[in-house]
């Protein structure tokens, strides 16, 4: 009987902790090719649905072009769900929610452009990781 309760104690307390672990993001990989040119130049991924309540970010792996990032409910568009950050150095970043925007349940897509203050640059990808 002493043994059951130390093992029921045990599950217990296992129990609690693991309620008790912060939630995290779902983590997506992102790959985008950047174009060379402006105009039509935003890329997006595949729209994901919000499964925490965790802060969104992107975290690039390579450092690129001064590249735009926001979180947006539409894949190629310019609605935003989050702040824009822009990342030159693939650190990692994290956005903020606009009003009405990051219920769970919700689907986003990371979109990028390049934001780039020259006439003309050539071609690059950016990839990493992101989390809604």
């Amino acid at each position: 009987m002493r043994k059951l309760k130390k093992s029921l104690l045990a599950v217990c307390a296992s129990a609690i902790m693991i309620g008790a672990m912060p939630v995290t993001a779902s983590a997506y990989w992102f790959e985008l090719e950047m174009p060379s040119y402006f105009v039509g130049g935003m890329r997006s991924t595949e729209l994901n649905k919000k499964t925490s309540s965790s802060t969104p970010y992107v975290d690039p792996d390579i450092a690129t072009l001064n590249t735009a990032y926001f979180l947006s409910p539409y894949r190629l568009n310019r609605t935003n769900a989050t702040n824009v950050v822009s990342i030159s150095n693939g650190a990692r970043r994290t956005f903020s929610w606009q009003s009405g925007q990051g219920s769970q349940g919700s689907l986003y897509c990371l979109s990028a452009y390049p934001n780039v203050n020259a006439a003309t640059w050539d071609a690059y990808n950016t990839r990493g990781t992101w989390g809604n």
